[in-house]
């Protein structure tokens, strides 16, 4: 293979970065630092931790530590700090590497920027709840006309400021008017 490594890290869709048994970052991709705007050497450690949303810290931390207890890989959700302070969502995934015995050698993970998917669930959620609302409003028009009918009462509503006045079709027939 012709790439170097650092050339390999930086063109996956994701910032790559590792961390020693006891869960202290040891390296984190060049991307993850032109992204932060954080330096290797200021992220290194727990410096990481500063790119993390406050609000979201406390999550994070505690997701960390069950990883590195347990000794299983995991994945969370937070919000990332870019370098021009806006917050992007994303998935923080971890993995161990262990050698020959089991033991945890060293922790390799990747953080994937998944706001715009997000965005696009969000969005489509969205519209799926008013196409079912609407749905639910006409089946209710439908139930309310049919129970004016029945029980021979009529309805009209009226908005005063644009003069426009809604009469029900069960109103115009107990008034014996023609609609319009």
């Amino acid at each position: 293979m012709d790439l170097e490594f650092s050339e390999l890290v930086d063109a996956l869709p994701g910032f790559v970065w590792t961390a020693l048994p006891d869960g202290r970052a040891e390296f984190i991709s060049q991307r993850w630092c032109d992204y932060t705007g954080i330096t290797l050497e200021q992220a290194i450690g727990s410096g990481w931790q500063s790119a993390i949303h406050p609000d979201d810290l406390p999550y994070v931390l505690g997701r960390w530590r069950s990883f590195l207890e347990s000794a299983k890989p995991g994945e969370l959700e937070a919000r990332v700090r870019r370098h021009d302070g806006e917050y992007r969502r994303f998935l923080l995934s971890a993995s161990p590497i262990t050698n020959a015995s089991g033991q945890i050698v060293k922790w390799c993970g990747i953080n994937t920027d998944i706001e715009e998917w997000l965005k696009a669930e969000e969005h489509a959620h969205t519209a799926a709840v008013s196409k079912a609302m609407e749905a639910e409003l006409q089946q209710a028009a439908a139930h309310f006309a049919v129970a004016q009918r029945l029980s021979a009462t009529g309805s009209f509503v009226s908005d005063l400021a644009a003069d426009r006045h809604t009469w029900s079709d069960e109103l115009y027939r107990i008034c014996e008017f023609e609609r319009g």
